[in-house]
């Protein structure tokens, strides 16, 4: 038989789309302002009216950094960066925010002289230039929580603290000053994740569990919730797969997450930082692949969204902790319009015969798939608990088709490979050693 060798990339045929769009232009770099400094990491960003801010944060990725107070506010219009009110809660890293109105809200999240984890809340006047403190959050202190806005309510939820991962998530109302605790994430407990709101739906997704642990759990999951009904409905898994201290914002009718690290090697040690960017349509739950971000793939970077144009900036490149480089520089995204699929994406009937080899496997396994039309199928592969490892788009010939996936970063365990085209699915089991 006719033997083609399988073109794979990320995405999926009902769920996925790799047709990248998008345009990035480098603005100018934070530091730019007199006391902002060279570079942060695990910082606060909102999209207020029509400026950007961006305060707190660290300048290191390990062992005693410096922790900051200080608030930058970015102007589209004159692309300048400047200085305004230091946060109200003095120094923070990994704090929460969301922004009503003309007004900005954070809090949560650690600072370096009396707790690694705080629940006070403070709210700050883009009209007056003041901060001031509001109700404590309403569940118990934390870092590494998320924060967006549904209409006129801002919404925290997930995060860490000494007692490990958390689920629960509250709503604020700012005419009350009052928060409400509602239905707990649905995904389960995490930090490290990434939460915005879309229309008049809340998105929460990715990050990874536990906090202490050899071997921890990156996720790929993504969750809508419903604050009429108080309800959360898993969607489709983020297109990037498995990610942790992503970025995100959102754009009119549409949400983009990316960046971050997709998981830890064997040594506990490695990260894998990425530079991709996902447009997240919740109409038709599909992910699109955007243009990468043409600076250097980071993780615990910020993002913000002012006048249809998304940011990202700041974070930490590196394959460590301790060989991280904190960064200080600040991007602008226009998005664009998404090209057609192409003519042979629609999914058929068209395999005869699928399986993997060699079983057991170790760095690396062979995928085989005897198809009788071309097309494109979906390669889904996931863990014993359900999580999805690796998502794939095999572009078949007629005949026999081959590939090989690289599977040295998978933890040891049992795997099942899952292949897709519409109205059929051929599944396979296989153990790596």
């Amino acid at each position: 038989m006719k033997k083609t060798l399988l073109a794979l990339c990320l995405g999926a045929c009902s769920l996925f789309s790799m047709a990248q769009t998008g345009t990035w232009t480098q603005i100018k770099d934070i530091d730019s302002t007199p006391n902002a400094p060279s570079g942060k990491i695990y910082v606060v960003g909102l999209g207020i009216g029509a400026k950007g801010y961006v305060g707190t944060g660290v300048n290191s990725t390990h062992g005693a950094g410096v922790f900051y107070r200080d608030f930058e506010s970015y102007d589209p219009g004159t692309g300048t960066w400047s200085e305004d009110a230091a946060f109200g809660g003095g120094s923070r890293v990994d704090a929460a925010g969301f922004a009503i109105g003309s007004k900005g809200y954070v809090g949560t999240g650690g600072d370096s002289t009396v707790s690694p984890w705080r629940k006070d809340f403070w709210a700050y006047d883009t009209v007056t230039g003041a901060w001031s403190q509001i109700a404590d959050f309403g569940g118990a202190a934390r870092s590494s929580a998320v924060g967006f806005t549904i209409g006129a309510i801002g919404y925290v939820g997930t995060g860490a603290n000494q007692y490990g991962d958390l689920s629960d998530f509250w709503a604020y109302d700012p005419a009350t000053n009052s928060w409400a605790r509602k239905a707990d994430f649905g995904g389960g407990p995490r930090y490290g994740a990434v939460g915005l709101g879309i229309g008049g739906k809340g998105y929460i997704g990715t990050g990874n569990d536990p906090v202490e642990t050899p071997t921890p759990t990156f996720f790929s999951d993504f969750w809508e919730y419903d604050p009429a009904a108080d309800t959360w409905t898993r969607k489709a898994d983020f297109g990037g797969g498995t990610r942790t201290s992503a970025s995100a914002f959102s754009i009119g009718a549409y949400g983009y997450v990316g960046m971050g690290n997709d998981s830890l090697g064997s040594d506990q040690i490695t990260y894998y930082p990425q530079k991709d960017l996902w447009q997240y349509d919740p109409a038709a739950n599909t992910w699109t692949r955007q243009t990468d971000l043409p600076g250097s793939a980071r993780w615990g970077a910020t993002g913000f969204s002012v006048s249809g144009n998304g940011y990202i900036g700041l974070g930490a490149s590196g394959a460590c902790n301790v060989c991280a480089t904190v960064l200080h520089d600040f991007w602008q995204f226009s998005p664009g319009v998404a090209a057609p699929p192409p003519p042979d994406s629609g999914c058929h009937h068209i395999i005869d015969t699928f399986f993997v080899y060699p079983n057991p496997f170790h760095d690396h396994i062979s995928i085989r798939a005897d198809a009788n039309a071309a097309g494109v199928a979906v390669l889904l592969v996931t863990d014993v608990a359900g999580r999805v490892v690796a998502i794939k788009v095999l572009y078949l010939q007629p005949g026999e088709n081959s590939a090989v996936l690289e599977t040295g970063r998978w933890i040891r365990g049992l795997y099942y490979f899952n292949l897709r085209v519409k109205g059929d699915s051929k599944q396979v089991k296989a153990l790596k050693e």
